[in-house]
């Protein structure tokens, strides 16, 4: 972390520099000497990276979630902005103008998560993973056992709790009734989180130790939201079962998140189309000469709610998909577009595809960011299982902060992907 917090203070620096030199050539403020900066400089470094530290940015979870640092990255930039802002009330002109201050921040952002994907795989030891305590000795648990042992897994299971009786599959689980105090016990383990992997059917939810757990400040989840947040995906196994899969997520809240995804789709593909009408009209012209046929082709996509719309293609350009994208056939993050003909997704997830398609179709998505090898099929098969679980993560969860995720992923040069490739066997859970 110390790393991490001095590459920081560099990219703050630089970022604070780099806006003085901006604003002062577009809004005429005195640049001065850089010793005469450097103080004022230091301090929104310093400030900055210290809002970052209190809303968690440096704990061990931000070098390997993209996800989570982002988040306390935006959490920490918008704590310094209240902080500076009342500094700058009260000792006005000893710190950064606020245009400034603003455009440092924008210029920060970007740099601070790529600080997190640069370390976050040298850094990644079994030291910095995170660290849980398992209730439960059955096959769930031996699947988590299992699944914690993979290369990239980001926890490490330190102990597990047989909870009642029966066959015990994880060798070396305490019996509940040989540890006097749970919640001591999981604090000596030094876990930061408890997962419930009890066997259906083996009684009621331990309710008091639960309680004495979260009293000590320890997060408390079920084994189907542990999977979900490892693997990035939605098991099918467990939606099929009807096992919790609705207790969070699906929201139904999407008037004031859709009118921002709409928004910026339309201002995204008016921009794109806008640049780029003059080389559609150069390709136009070029095809026609060239007596090359049609300039586009159509083919019969599913688009929200399965409605079917005709799609247009090139080989050569990205340009059409944005007037999909204005039109309102797709949007810019969603699940990829599938062809008519590939609607049938196969009986066993066949029931999924009113889920799949109550979000318009994407240029990007989560299963393409985490399967490349599907994105670059484009709509030439059906979704395979695994994809599918991918795109349901993405409808249960989707947000403007994980289509802000999606964008940048999409940009950034390719690294494996932290969640897991695969579940634990359908019959295990």
């Amino acid at each position: 972390m110390v790393v991490l917090a001095y590459a920081d203070l560099l990219i703050l620096l630089f970022a604070g520099e780099l806006a003085w030199h901006i604003a002062s050539g577009q809004l005429t403020i005195s640049l001065g000497h850089f010793l005469e900066r450097i103080c004022v400089l230091g301090f929104f470094a310093v400030a900055v990276e210290a809002a970052i530290f209190m809303t968690g940015g440096y704990r061990t979870e931000s070098l390997r979630s993209v996800t989570y640092a982002s988040a306390r990255i935006i959490a920490g930039l918008g704590l310094s902005v209240v902080f500076l802002a009342i500094v700058n009330l009260l000792l006005p002109g000893e710190i950064l103008a606020f245009t400034v201050l603003a455009l440092a921040l924008l210029l920060a952002l970007p740099l601070l998560v790529l600080s997190r994907l640069v370390l976050g795989p040298l850094f990644k030891t079994t030291e910095f993973r995170r660290k849980i305590v398992v209730l439960g000795s059955g096959q769930k648990a031996q699947a988590l056992y299992e699944l914690s042992l993979e290369k990239q897994s980001s926890f490490t299971a330190t102990a597990f709790v047989k909870m009642s009786d029966g066959p015990s599959h994880v060798d070396g689980a305490m019996l509940r009734g040989s540890i006097a105090e749970l919640g001591g016990y999981v604090a000596r383990r030094g876990a930061q989180e408890v997962v419930l992997a009890m066997r259906e059917h083996s009684g009621p939810l331990p309710i008091t130790d639960i309680l004495t757990i979260k009293g000590r400040g320890l997060a408390v989840c079920t084994l189907t939201s542990f999977l979900e947040r490892e693997t990035g995906r939605v098991d099918l196994a467990q939606y099929e079962a009807g096992s919790e899969l609705l207790t969070n997520g699906f929201s139904i809240d999407r008037m004031v998140r859709g009118a921002c995804k709409r928004t910026f789709d339309v201002v995204v593909s008016g921009a794109a189309l806008l640049f780029a009408w003059p080389l559609i009209a150069v390709f136009a012209v070029m095809n026609k000469s060239q007596n090359e046929g049609q300039l586009f082709n159509r083919q019969e996509h599913l688009g929200l709610n399965g409605k079917p719309f005709d799609r247009l293609a090139r080989r050569d350009s990205f340009t059409a998909q944005f007037w999909h994208v204005l039109k309102g056939d797709m949007s810019i993050v969603g699940p990829r577009p599938i062809a008519s003909e590939h609607g049938d997704i196969g009986d066993d997830i066949q029931l999924h595809r009113d889920e799949r398609h109550s979000v318009k179709p994407g240029l990007t998505g989560w299963a393409q960011i985490h399967m490349p090898d599907a994105a670059r099929d484009a709509s030439n098969s059906a979704p395979s299982r695994t994809e599918l679980e991918y795109d349901l993560y993405y409808i249960k969860h989707r947000s403007v902060f994980l289509d802000c995720l999606i964008l940048l992923r999409t940009m950034l040069p390719k690294r494996s992907s932290r969640h897991s490739t695969r579940y634990p066997s359908k019959g295990a859970l």
